[in-house]
């Protein structure tokens, strides 16, 4: 089976595959550090849409800038999340069945929607950190919130959480990874998940 179809989107196998293996993971606090941003971003995504379907409350998508919001929104690999990060990038606030998604970037100034949240209804996070960053520009000191401030604030307060970035490392995560997306580079030992899921292949 190739590895995209149609567009370069994940095929429905593989799609399946990766939204059973994060929902089904044990970690409470997930890393993705494999190459493929827009791959692991429709794979995180939909398993957060699953999840607010079942699981009713507030769910924030924290990514690293607008200029990668507008790049997800493009370059995601499957439709409907293109579909939804394109209607949450402006308004950064999106109702989904009985749940609401919000919007944030790493800069602190962005965080107005998502600060004061009550957090009994705060179920899920997904951090999403760019494969090339720039320096963030700010009059707050960010290196007294700490290195992983963008992280460390949510994995404190949101009992789940998947955070996407590439040859970056974090002791409060575990790391999982897909067997199906090609390793371009050596990366760091990781969870091996896809080799004991049983697929259905007649969807």
């Amino acid at each position: 089976m190739s590895y995209y179809q149609n567009s370069k989107d994940l095929s429905k196998n593989h799609l399946y595959e990766g939204v059973k293996a994060l929902i089904e993971a044990p970690a409470d606090h997930i890393h993705l550090d494999q190459p493929k941003l827009y791959t692991l971003f429709s794979l995180a995504f939909q398993s957060l849409l699953y999840r607010a379907s079942k699981d009713p409350g507030f769910y924030i998508i924290r990514v690293e800038d607008s200029f990668l919001v507008e790049k997800i929104a493009r370059k995601a690999k499957d439709a409907s999340t293109r579909k939804f990060i394109s209607r949450l990038a402006t308004p950064r606030k999106l109702r989904f069945e009985n749940s609401v998604f919000f919007l944030d970037y790493f800069n602190l100034s962005s965080w107005s929607l998502t600060k004061d949240l009550p957090g009994e209804k705060l179920k899920f996070a997904l951090i999403v950190k760019n494969t090339s960053s720039r320096p963030m520009i700010d009059e707050i000191d960010y290196r007294a919130l700490g290195e992983d401030f963008y992280l460390s604030t949510l994995v404190e307060t949101i009992p789940k959480t998947i955070t996407i970035a590439y040859q970056q490392s974090y002791q409060q995560l575990e790391p999982l990874r897909f067997d199906f997306i090609p390793q371009n580079e050596e990366l760091a030992a990781g969870v091996r998940i896809t080799s004991d899921l049983s697929l259905d292949d007649s969807e």
